[in-house]
């Protein structure tokens, strides 16, 4: 699967099993957590700390829709659209 660029802070689309390659991460590093009820769509467990030490992938299987994620680092939460 190809790699999904995405500024950490901005919304983005990707395909389930596609890595997603955060970008503009602050020196100081960003938690990435679950937005409350919104449907994690990623394959490592919430919350996650960047810079990762590993891949993160959107989860494989995952059906077409929106999903999300509250980052620290940014001022509001971010949507992945799963296509």
């Amino acid at each position: 699967m190809p790699t999904s660029p995405s500024n950490i802070c901005q919304s983005f689309s990707a395909a389930p099993g596609s890595a997603v390659d955060w970008t503009n991460i602050p020196p100081n590093g960003c938690t990435v957590s679950q937005d409350s009820n919104v449907p994690w769509p990623f394959n490592v467990a919430s919350p996650i700390r960047l810079p990762a030490p590993s891949t993160i992938n959107i989860k494989a299987g995952l059906t077409s829709g929106k999903y999300g994620y509250v980052a620290s680092c940014c001022p509001t939460p971010v949507v992945v659209i799963v296509t």
